[in-house]
């Protein structure tokens, strides 16, 4: 199954865990800002909002880790097992770079988010977005 291999590894759980938290910081920021829709000061949204931000590039970060644990794991293996088959290498490449692709189209995905948010948020207190 690709996605168990893809995201099997030490860094691919956490990585998974973390953007599921990022999901859940910005359903709480979303319900904040626009079910709420309270015009005083809110208490820690800012930081709530940049955490999105944060844990994005932290989970980012991580896919690259994963990728390269993937190719010390892998090459070692096929060092140990003596083949230099073409079709092993490009499966290991693969492999390790299937996380960084889904990390980086999150991230991508979720810096618009972040940035709706952190746009309704200066506007709900009367300052420009782009200062």
């Amino acid at each position: 199954d690709v996605m168990s291999e893809t995201f099997s590894g030490p860094f691919g759980v956490i990585s998974v865990i973390i953007a599921f938290a990022v999901i859940f910081l910005t359903i709480i920021n979303a319900v904040e800002l626009y079910v709420r829709k309270r015009k005083e000061r809110m208490p820690g949204l800012e930081r709530k909002i940049h955490a999105i931000q944060f844990w994005c590039g932290l989970m980012v970060s991580l896919s690259f880790l994963e990728a390269f644990w993937g190719y010390f794991t892998g090459i070692d293996s096929i060092i140990k097992a003596g083949t230099s088959d073409p079709k092993v290498i490009l499966s290991l490449i693969a492999d390790s770079l299937r996380l960084i692709i889904f990390s980086l189209s999150f991230f991508s995905v979720f810096m618009i988010v972040w940035y709706v948010l952190w746009s309704k948020y200066r506007k709900l207190l009367g300052k420009n977005v782009l200062t």
